[in-house]
């Protein structure tokens, strides 16, 4: 029986027994329950066998009066015995109190019938028995010696000695004594008997409380030797090991026989002198020692400890937790936040920052097509500026997974061989690029632009890591990951670069994702290399994993996961023709800001569409009213003070339902911005944009025959 299960029903002979023994007692160990029981038991059946056999057998066998008063008293003193005990809670006052008035009750019986009652003698044999049963060998020798000295006491008193007014003499002896010997072998059977059902119920209750007791230790050692954590028990002087779970030993590294008795847990840990002290004075003082950091070869141990007694010993309980999974989860987690946080103000800038660039960008083209020569040049250079300064904001939005992507199915093999003279271009003579191709290699999907940029970063990294020449390998490979490797199950295009560079240590590999992080000297590097490729990487539905020896080089593998035949062959035919620019067309200009739209609304009216302002969506809605719909396009900004775009966009619908609208933002990601309130299908132009590409995607939407939101 386990400790869950019921406990079985109470025997129904103790039932009246058990309900004298004081709760104190039924609580306590099983022998004194069962002493207890005894001593109920024999007040109960001598008591009743005393007072109604004793003293209605007497009057019935014409025996003298004063026999049946002295077993009528003394078998209601022997039964309020057992009230006695309840409201005591004392066996041993109990006990002899009881044996107390059945001594004296025999020996007035044989005392004041002038030695005529041997029967009351007789009796005497079972009190030593009874104060042996309840009291123990010492209460038994106790007794056994009074019985014996009274006994020799009374038969030598002279027969004339006791004279009571009541008739105690036995004029038939021999009735006398048959009489008691069959009421004292019933009473010594009745207390056997009951004695022997308080043993087996003892025996059941005492296998019953150690199987639980076993239970109880198995259970404890189970969840000692399975807690995660390390678990040690030491002497609280010498600080050596008196117990240790497995967890312990396997954090320290050694089996529990060398630990166990032979080693300082502090030591075993690691710990130095200053946390020792430190943890000793908080235990002296309060008993207990809140987490001390520990470092113990490669992992990093958080250890608690306070002070216990254990079997009277003072003793320390420490628990030791291997806390270097959960380290990595949160620097994990402060990189991404940390990642996020740049991501958020890139994200805050990029619309303000994209508005700026789009003017940039786009009049320094118009003053491209329209100065001489060298000032056109000049031009040039600003046109250049500008789309660096749109790679860099790209670049933060690309490590904080901002950047709008434009996937499609790209062959790696061939966009490597497309930038490999690039490539030898960028990184000078003294580096040497090779190509390790796989012929084979799967389709993936994914920016071009973006892949590019991804080769970029890693090669210029590589460069900078071989200051005196070297070679950069660039190689292709298909993988099929198993499940449960770092992958997962599936097949992927492996990216290798690898370089034979100064290589990187540990302390500089764990950070080399990070943001802003760079070992480059100070103005030649932005620290956003790296953490754009894992950006876009991860982006694209990729993996990176990095690895370096110092002075053996570096090698960063890009995992892209493989796009299946079907598809690739399924998207390149769904692709549609470039649609042809329009002329002519009335266009409702809906912007903001004022110098993107002059811009916007100059290289439309270059391209010969008629073009309408409007500052914000309320103007917007107001014009298109008044011209009674007779807009071919409206092109607007998305978010804009008093109405913004998508809104427009709907009130504009009811007005007309087969009203096109092309959307232009400078935020990285509109369609999911929740306050943009943005369509997920809608077509969008990005903010910064040239001229060309805005009159490309307007004539786009212009040649879009169903209408609607475009």
């Amino acid at each position: 029986m386990t400790e869950s299960e019921d406990p079985s029903p109470p025997n129904p002979w103790l039932r009246p027994v058990d309900w004298f023994v004081p709760p104190a007692l039924a609580a306590d160990d099983d022998d004194r329950r069962t002493r207890a029981r005894i001593l109920v038991a024999t007040c109960l059946v001598g008591g009743l066998l005393t007072l109604l056999v004793g003293s209605t057998t007497t009057l019935a066998l014409g025996l003298a009066p004063g026999i049946a008063m002295v077993n009528l008293l003394g078998g209601s003193l022997i039964f309020a015995g057992a009230f006695l005990l309840r409201a005591s809670g004392s066996i041993a006052g109990t006990t002899h109190a009881v044996l107390g008035v059945g001594w004296l009750m025999n020996s007035v019986l044989f005392a004041a019938s002038g030695g005529t009652n041997l029967s009351a003698l007789y009796a005497f044999p079972i009190l030593p028995l009874i104060a042996t049963l309840i009291g123990g060998t010492g209460v038994g020798v106790a007794w056994t010696a009074l019985v014996c000295v009274s006994t020799v006491v009374l038969v030598n008193l002279p027969a004339t000695s006791i004279v009571l007014p009541v008739e105690f003499a036995v004029a038939d002896v021999q009735g006398q004594v048959t009489r008691d010997v069959v009421v004292i072998t019933v009473w010594v059977a009745l207390v056997g008997l009951l004695y022997d059902r308080v043993r087996s119920v003892a025996q059941r209750d005492a296998e019953r409380a150690r199987r639980r007791a076993e239970e109880s230790e198995e259970r404890f050692a189970q969840a000692f030797q399975g807690n995660p954590d390390g678990i040690v028990v030491a002497d609280w002087t010498s600080r050596r090991v008196l117990e240790c779970n497995d967890g312990f030993a396997e954090l320290v590294g050694l089996g529990r026989a060398r630990i166990v008795r032979q080693l300082d847990w502090t030591e075993a840990l690691g710990m130095s002198q200053a946390q020792r002290e430190l943890m000793q004075k908080s235990l002296d003082e309060v008993g207990l020692c809140g987490e001390i950091e520990v470092s113990l070869a490669d992992r990093a141990l958080r250890v608690r400890a306070r002070e216990v007694v254990l079997l009277g010993r003072r003793s320390v309980l420490a628990s030791v937790r291997d806390v270097t999974e959960r380290l990595r989860l949160e620097e994990q987690l402060r990189q991404a936040q940390k990642m996020e946080a740049v991501g958020q103000l890139a994200g805050a800038i990029a619309h303000d920052f994209n508005n700026m660039l789009t003017v940039i960008s786009g009049y320094a083209d118009h003053l491209v097509s329209e100065l001489p020569d060298e000032l056109g040049e000049m031009a040039g250079e600003i046109r250049r500026a500008a789309d660096r300064s749109a790679d860099l904001t790209r670049q933060l939005l690309a490590f904080s997974r901002r950047q709008v992507m434009k996937p499609q199915i790209l062959d790696l093999n061939a966009l490597l061989r497309r930038l490999e003279r690039l490539l030898g271009r960028l990184l000078g003579e003294p580096v040497r690029v090779e190509l390790e191709l796989d012929p084979r290699s799967w389709n993936v999907r994914a920016d071009p632009g973006q892949m590019e940029q991804v080769i970029m970063n890693l090669a210029i990294n590589a460069r900078d890591a071989m200051p005196d020449g070297g070679t950069l390998r660039l190689s292709t490979r298909n993988i099929d990951a198993e499940p449960g490797t770092a992958l997962g199950s599936g097949q992927w295009v492996r990216l290798r670069v690898r370089d034979d560079g100064v290589g990187m240590d540990e302390g500089t590999l764990a950070r080399a994702f990070e943001p802003f992080f760079t070992t480059k000297e100070q103005g030649k590097g932005t620290g956003l290399g790296l953490s754009t490729v894992d950006g876009i990487v991860r982006q694209s539905g990729g993996e990176v994993a990095i690895r370096s020896d110092r002075q053996r080089g570096t090698t960063v593998d890009v995992f892209l996961p493989r796009v299946l035949e079907a598809e690739a062959d399924a998207e390149r035919a769904g692709t549609p023709a470039a649609i042809p620019h329009g002329s002519g067309h009335t266009i409702l200009l809906v912007e903001d800001d004022p110098m993107v739209r002059r811009l916007a609304s100059r290289s439309l009216w270059a391209a010969g569409y008629q073009v309408i302002e409007a500052r914000d969506g309320e103007e917007a809605l107001v014009t298109f009213r008044d011209l009674g719909g007779a807009v071919d396009l409206v092109l607007t900004d998305v978010v804009m003070p008093r109405r913004g775009g998508a809104e427009l966009a709907r009130e504009l619908r009811e007005l007309r339902p087969d009203v096109r609208v092309l959307f232009m933002s400078g935020y990285p990601n509109p369609r999911e911005d929740r306050g943009a309130h943005l369509p997920p299908d809608v077509d969008l132009v990005h903010k910064p944009f040239s001229p060309a590409t805005l009159r490309t995607r307007v004539a786009a939407a212009l040649g879009r025959r169903d209408g609607g939101l475009c």
